[in-house]
């Protein structure tokens, strides 16, 4: 996935303070981990960029990482290849100011980077689609990052890791409420998927609920209702799933293997 430079965040003044050049490292940083290299950015302001970046003095040993970060957009090619995906069949303006970048991003389902000034320290930033307001994820600052955890979770392929753990080595902690006899006994069902590191407590009873997946949550823990039971006995799984995507994962896994005796 590519990202898409925000024209409209470069200073009136036409410098990039030296501050600003290390939020966009730091960003370039974080956007890294989720294996994105590349911030598009239109032919002639690119070459701007440069220039304010070399500009500074200090900007020596940041300089060929931002290089390397900041690629052009090709119009012919991308704006073309997005013409039937809303990008030119639209009017897109950002508080009356058509923009380029934010319109881009929000057509290819992206996020774009934006200089942090005033206008852009929100993580998400509203334009207009003709009438229609629409949002387009920002990054501007480390901490949009985490905002879009998520998001950009999400446009990674799953990689589910299995735990090197023998099932008679896996441990079941239960308390000993009414039903716990069962809950062992499949526990001990789970225990031989690859994805279950433990069986980490019982929870409460839910008779009402129709779904096997209560919880999944980014710790990798599941909360599993066995809702063929009239009491609806519950427990919690821990998973080696390292993000909420991958939890949900296992427990769809989870769900096909063991969603009923």
């Amino acid at each position: 996935m590519e990202l898409y430079f925000n024209e409209l965040s470069l200073p009136a003044e036409q410098q990039l303070a030296y501050s600003q050049q290390q939020n966009v490292l730091s960003l370039y940083s974080e956007v890294r981990k989720y294996r994105i290299n590349t911030c598009r950015v239109e032919g002639t302001l690119l070459h701007a960029l440069i220039a304010m970046v070399s500009a500074n003095q200090n900007s020596h040993n940041s300089r060929d990482l931002l290089y390397s970060f900041f690629k052009p957009l090709s119009d012919g090619e991308t704006l073309n290849g997005i013409a039937g995906q809303d990008y030119l069949e639209h009017v897109w303006k950002y508080q009356g100011t058509v923009c380029t970048g934010l319109a881009i991003a929000c057509v290819m389902e992206s996020a774009v980077i934006s200089i942090d000034v005033d206008d852009f320290h929100a993580p998400e930033v509203t334009v207009s689609k003709d009438a229609e307001s629409v949002n387009v994820r920002n990054f501007s600052n480390a901490m949009h990052v985490e905002f879009h955890r998520e998001w950009l979770e999400s446009t990674l392929p799953l990689n589910l890791r299995t735990t090197d753990l023998s099932p008679s080595a896996k441990e079941v902690s239960l308390r000993p409420d009414h039903g716990s006899n069962i809950l062992y006994e499949y526990s001990k069902k789970l225990l031989r998927s690859p994805y279950v590191v433990s069986v980490v407590n019982s929870i409460q009873f839910n008779p009402y609920y129709r779904s096997f997946i209560r919880k999944a949550s980014a710790d990798g823990t599941l909360e599993i209702v066995l809702y063929w039971t009239d009491e609806g006995f519950g427990l919690v799984v821990q998973t080696t799933g390292r993000n909420k995507r991958e939890t949900e994962k296992i427990g769809e896994i989870l769900k096909e293997q063991y969603g009923r005796f």
